[in-house]
C-alpha cells in the first residue's frame, strides 16, 4: 500500500496573499474616509485630495496637494490640524 501526497502549500500562499492584500485595500479605505472626515475644509480640495494606494506589501495614504503639511503639522502662522495622523496614518 502507498501513501499519496500533494502538497497544497502554493494554493494556500496564493489565498494568503490574496486576502492580504483584500485586507489592506480595506485598510485604506477605511483611514482615508476617516482621515476626509477629520479633515478641515474650505474649499474641499484637500479632502478630495485625499486617497489610499496600495501594493502586495503596503498601504500609503496621502494627499499631493502642496499645503497638505502645513495644514496636518501647522505653521508658524497657522496651528496645526492633524487629519491624517489622527486618522490612524
Amino acid at each position: 500500500m502507498s501513501v499519496k501526497y500533494e502538497s497544497n502549500q502554493s494554493n494556500c500562499e496564493k489565498k494568503i496573499l490574496n486576502m492580504k492584500i483584500k485586507s489592506l485595500i480595506e485598510i485604506g479605505l477605511m483611514i482615508t474616509a476617516d482621515a476626509k472626515l477629520k479633515c478641515p475644509v474650505d474649499t474641499g480640495f484637500l479632502r478630495n485630495s485625499i486617497n489610499s494606494e496600495n501594493d502586495r506589501d503596503k498601504v500609503e495614504i496621502g494627499t499631493n496637494t502642496e499645503y497638505a503639511e502645513a495644514v496636518e503639522l501647522g505653521t508658524s502662522k497657522q496651528r496645526r490640524q492633524p487629519y491624517l495622523y489622527p486618522a490612524g496614518v
